[in-house]
């Protein structure tokens, strides 16, 4: 049984590597060919050549060549390695950014209406607790989004999404294209509070309750 399970887990482990391995030893299976090839091209050369059974003459140029073809070998494979931690550093990034941007927003609390959350957050702007008076204020914006069914409520949305969302549903109205900075404004104040750990002061909950008061009107 323990033998079985050593097994698996080599055939996992030998999966888990199998692209870059593979890939890997390919490269250095062509590098070996080929350094074989050249050999022999070079060994056939220097016998059907008439000048080269003077030994003391051309003694001299195989181990030359041969060095310099391994030096090439070990530059190609410098060059392929390189690659391949490059490309491997990419794709780690890449994952990275993706994790971080499918970060889900906080799902609406049901039994509070638009009017609670904006009553929420005056009181917490009145305590200057102004973290918590914008939290509230973009419930508010959540929960009109939802209800004028403008931009349906999904916990899987993003901020970024959602900025997406309404330019393509603004840009199907007439409704005014200025308004857009005020949404920008709300969306990515959250974004960077949730991600940046960003402090907010009093001015910049100021300009995101003038953002959100320029844009209710337009959301019904």
């Amino acid at each position: 049984m323990l033998k079985n399970c050593n097994a698996l887990g080599s055939i996992v482990t030998v999966k888990a590597a199998e692209p870059i391995d593979t890939l890997s030893w390919t490269s250095q299976t062509q590098l070996r060919q080929s350094w074989e090839g050249l050999q022999w091209q070079l060994s056939q050369w220097l016998k059907s050549d008439p000048s080269a059974q003077n030994a003391q003459q051309w003694g001299w140029v195989l181990p030359v060549l041969l060095w310099t073809l391994r030096i090439l070998g070990l530059i190609l494979l410098a060059v392929v390695i390189f690659l391949l931690v490059r490309q491997g550093w990419q794709w780690l990034r890449l994952w990275s950014d993706r994790a971080s941007h499918n970060q889900r927003v906080e799902p609406l609390e049901p039994v509070r209406s638009r009017l609670d959350w904006l009553a929420i957050a005056q009181e917490a702007q009145s305590r200057q607790d102004y973290h918590r008076a914008f939290e509230a204020l973009y419930k508010a914006l959540l929960v009109q989004l939802h209800e004028s069914d403008i931009l349906r409520q999904d916990t899987a949305r993003t901020d970024r999404e959602y900025i997406k969302g309404l330019d393509q549903i603004w840009s199907l109205t007439d409704k005014p294209l200025y308004l857009r900075d005020d949404w920008v404004t709300l969306f990515r104040t959250h974004e960077s509070l949730c991600f940046g750990g960003r402090v907010l002061q009093q001015r910049h909950f100021d300009e995101c309750r003038a953002a959100y008061d320029s844009l209710a009107p337009y959301l019904s």
